[in-house]
């Protein structure tokens, strides 16, 4: 409860800094801060209540870049925690983005994260005999389809299925096989 305190007292202090670059850069360290805390705890709500709250004291230039970093930490915790709810947030934030390229490489993160989380799904016993749990396992490879059609443009799609394939392939050698 301490950390989370003084983590709040850092993120209003730096909003504060005069100049982009010292702010921009206290804000990035306090958000990897963040998101290790709540990694840790399992915290999803504390990283996007001071997250939220950070984007909102923030001006123009350097809410932009610290939106990239906060959908970064919701990747990370997304992935290191399992936690489709993380990667939503992440996916969704995208389209908050101004750069179109960094939208569109936060949203090809997103989809790589979909992808291994919807690999290790395929792990669960049973997948293949009871449809509600062969329903759970599709769904982050359903939500990246749609982030794929909603966030990539169509001429670079192909990339993106490439990189999920190498995403699939690297996670298959990674685990022992099912015996079905």
């Amino acid at each position: 409860e301490q950390n989370r305190d003084l983590i709040q007292q850092a993120v209003a202090i730096s909003c504060m800094i005069k100049g982009d670059l010292p702010r921009i850069d206290a804000i990035s360290h306090i958000i990897d801060i963040i998101t290790s805390l709540a990694i840790r705890d399992g915290d999803l709500d504390l990283m996007t209540r001071i997250s939220n709250w950070c984007l909102e004291l923030l001006e123009d230039k350097t809410k932009e870049e610290t939106l990239q970093k906060v959908i970064m930490g919701l990747i990370r915790f997304g992935t290191d925690q399992s936690s489709i709810i993380a990667i939503n947030l992440a996916s969704s934030r995208t389209y908050e983005l101004q750069n179109t390229k960094n939208r569109k490489e936060l949203t090809r993160s997103c989809i790589c994260a979909y992808i291994s989380l919807g690999c290790s799904r395929f792990e669960v016993r049973g997948i293949t005999i009871k449809p509600d749990i062969l329903e759970w396992a599709m769904e982050p490879f359903l939500l990246a389809i749609a982030a794929l059609r909603e966030g990539i443009p169509p001429d670079e799609r192909m990339q993106i299925l490439a990189l999920a394939t190498d995403v699939i392939l690297d996670y298959e050698t990674t685990i022992d096989p099912l015996p079905y």
